[in-house]
This record gives structure tokens, C-alpha cells and sequence, in this order.
């Protein structure tokens, strides 16, 4: 045999070949991504904040798809910071709200006829999302 020809046997693998390996495909591949569409359901109105207003009980965060849009006047206050991908709102019958009291928004924001954006803010608050607003209802 050459002795510039040599092959030498694989080791045999060990647990930490066997994460790695697995590690290495599941970000080859991807993460499963949590993100969803998160639509309000409590006709009433309240609060951001609260899960129990969201469809699946959890409210939007980063990547997620915001829709306030349900039929009827009310109005959704936005009291801590909020994270999503993109908001739309407004939709159907009467005026959906949104009351902007405090933190800071990020994302995009469609406003549709017939909804409102309201800005109810004391202190420093920032709104973020590549400057993305389309506004086809009302600002105050």
C-alpha cells in the first residue's frame, strides 16, 4: 500500500457526535416558528396586556399577525409594549379603537375606514416598524 494513500477508520460516534449531528440538522432545517395570527375577541374592548381577549388565549408577540377586526365598537388599550409583525384594524361594522397609553409599538400598522388610532401617551413612547403606516381611518 502507498504510504501516501492511507485511509484511516472513522472513529465510532459518541453522544456528543450524536447532538452535534442532530443539533446541526435542526438548524439546517429550521425552527418550527411560533408565530400566528392573533385576532381580538372580547366585543367589549380592554386591554392589550390581557390573553384572554386574543384567539388561543396569548397575546401577540414579535412575528405575529395582529388583527382587530372583529365587528362593533369598542376600543383595545395598548398599556405596555407591544411586539408583532404587522396590526391591521378595523374591519366590518362599527368603529374599533386603538388607545395607545403607553410603551412602545413594533411593527407595522394598517389602519382601516371607520377604525381609529388614538395616542393617549405621557412620557417618552416610540413607535417602531420601518416606519410603516398605512392609515386609511382616523388619527387623533
Amino acid at each position: 500500500m502507498d504510504k501516501h494513500n492511507r485511509s484511516l477508520p472513522s472513529p465510532p460516534a459518541t453522544d456528543g457526535s450524536r447532538i452535534l449531528l442532530a443539533l446541526s440538522l435542526f438548524l439546517l432545517t429550521g425552527a418550527t416558528s411560533n408565530a400566528a395570527t392573533r385576532s381580538w375577541i372580547n366585543p367589549s374592548g380592554g386591554l392589550w396586556s390581557t390573553a384572554g381577549n386574543w384567539s388561543g388565549g396569548v397575546v401577540p408577540t414579535s412575528g405575529d399577525i395582529v388583527a382587530i377586526n372583529a365587528a362593533g365598537t369598542y376600543t383595545v388599550t395598548v398599556d405596555s409594549t407591544a411586539s408583532f409583525d404587522s396590526l391591521t384594524l378595523g374591519g366590518g361594522s362599527g368603529t374599533q379603537t386603538l388607545r395607545w397609553t403607553g410603551g412602545s409599538l413594533f411593527g407595522a400598522v394598517t389602519i382601516n375606514a371607520g377604525a381609529e388610532f388614538r395616542f393617549g401617551i405621557t412620557g417618552f413612547n416610540s413607535l417602531h416598524g420601518g416606519g410603516l403606516m398605512d392609515n386609511h381611518g382616523t388619527i387623533i
